[in-house]
């Protein structure tokens, strides 16, 4: 059985904080970023290499996310990632970032498949698509 999350850590250095001393709003977006690649990695599909071959690319087409406590300068985080929607073109991510068992941050990511030279969607082919029927998670 296929595992229904995936979990990168992340810790926080100078360079990720603003002049506040907490973690600059954007950068969870990056800290999120590499758990989405790194589940796909897992799963078999690096996406340069995918790029290369012609084969579609994943883009964010939409982001909603929450920040529920600041992460500060030496916080190690958990990046948490889940798969709970898969379309022909689309798929959706859960994502929380967590400071030990504290809920810091939440979002959910609609990634779109597209070709990689036209930059227009396409449609999934089927053995993509099946790799990552397993990872589907659509229970809360």
């Amino acid at each position: 059985m296929a595992p229904k999350y995936f979990d990168i850590p992340v810790r926080i250095y100078w360079e990720d904080t603003d002049a506040g001393g907490i973690v600059y709003h954007s950068n969870y977006l990056k800290f999120m970023e590499r758990g989405r690649t790194d589940m796909l990695r897992s799963i078999g599909f690096e996406q340069n290499a995918m790029k290369k071959s012609g084969q579609p690319i994943f883009v964010v087409a939409g982001i909603e996310i929450n920040y529920r406590r600041p992460a500060q300068l030496d916080d190690m985080l958990t990046v948490r990632t889940r798969l709970i929607g898969l379309r022909r073109a689309s798929f959706i991510f859960e994502q929380k970032i967590y400071r030990d068992d504290q809920l810091m941050t939440t979002a959910t990511v609609r990634c779109a498949s597209v070709d990689p030279v036209k930059g227009n969607p396409v449609v999934l082919p089927d053995s993509i698509f099946n790799s990552l029927l397993p990872y589907l998670d659509t229970e809360n």
